[in-house]
């Protein structure tokens, strides 16, 4: 089984990302998802998609390095793959029970004290 998975990860690593995308599914488990409901689905969904994001910022601050290209996807490709393959389950489960579209989340401001209570006059 483990030669086959290597196999399967170079094989995505020469064809590139079309083949990644198809193989997303491969990855993932198609029931994991099935019971969840919409404030659970939306709860896996964001954190799953931070995780995507994340994994895309690693694999580009990879590929600036030596053999970036290969590094890149030695070290995150199939992470990155069984992600969005999470992602796509998810989306796919949400449209399913029909849960509206994706909540969007607003970024969090930092709050900044009041500098003049906290230095007192002069």
């Amino acid at each position: 089984m483990r030669d086959r998975t290597s196999l399967f990860l170079a094989a995505i690593l020469v064809c590139g990302a079309p083949a990644a995308a198809q193989a997303a599914s491969f990855f993932v488990d198609p029931a994991h998802y099935a019971l969840y409901n919409c404030e659970q689905l939306n709860t896996a969904r964001k954190a799953v998609a931070q995780r995507v994001a994340e994994l895309q910022g690693l694999m580009a601050k990879a590929e600036t390095g030596f053999a970036g290209s290969l590094m890149s996807g030695l070290a995150y490709q199939s992470e990155f793959v069984t992600a969005r393959g999470q992602l796509e389950q998810i989306d796919e489960n949400r449209q399913k029970l029909n849960c509206g579209p994706v909540p969007i989340e607003k970024p969090a401001t930092p709050t900044h004290p009041d500098r003049r209570k906290s230095h007192p006059k002069r």
